[in-house]
């Protein structure tokens, strides 16, 4: 299985430091972004471990289920996951995450991220299946719903039997999310077709 390190982004700090003071998004300033500091290392140091103890309860179902439930293979040993304290967003390649969240949505959030990279890892061989799918179940909505589809119906796959953490999760994300996550409530549906990809060439 693959190994996820969970580490401390330390030569990204001054980056994202930089960016947010001289930034002028104003959802960005209106979040208080533009006065960030980097905080406190030990304050730091102990989320860090408290994101690396509840993934410790969640990665082989994480892991296993994306895998399985995509029928796709990650093709890595490890997986680097950085977390940065100034970072406003996640993003999945380099897969780097915010200190702000709390552990319950670190486990929903790094769960997201993983899927976007190992579809990214695999899109030479299933560009046109991601493309089938959206088309069937979300043709008419935005870029970001669309690329929001699979990775939600696979959260909803692996979290079936913890649905309380998604919606735990869900009502804080944006808008565009909370549409792909009311899109795919027909999940079962969605990842069926996307594992019959064979059959849409």
């Amino acid at each position: 299985m693959v190994q996820i390190n969970i580490q401390h982004g330390r030569l990204l700090e001054p980056f994202f430091q930089f960016y947010h003071q001289n930034c002028k998004d104003p959802t960005l300033i209106t979040g208080g972004w533009d006065k960030w500091v980097i905080p406190d290392k030990e304050k730091l140091k102990k989320r860090i471990q408290a994101y690396r103890n509840v993934w410790s309860e969640y990665d082989k179902k994480v892991i296993d289920g994306i895998s399985s439930v995509l029928g796709l293979s990650f093709n890595r040993e490890v997986i680097d996951i950085f977390i940065v304290s100034g970072s406003s967003r996640s993003m999945s390649n380099p897969l780097i995450i915010g200190s702000q969240h709390l552990p319950d949505d670190f486990i929903v959030i790094l769960s997201h991220e993983l899927v976007h990279r190992i579809l990214a890892i695999n899109e030479p061989e299933i560009l046109t299946t991601i493309q089938s799918v959206v088309s069937k179940f979300a043709a008419e909505e935005n870029e970001v719903v669309k690329n929001h589809i699979i990775i939600f119906a696979v959260l909803r796959k692996i979290f079936e039997d913890d649905i309380k953490l998604l919606r735990k999760v869900i009502p804080n994300r944006n808008n565009h999310y909370k549409r792909a996550y009311y899109l795919t409530e027909p999940y079962g549906k969605i990842l069926e077709y996307f594992r019959n990809r064979e059959n849409l060439k």
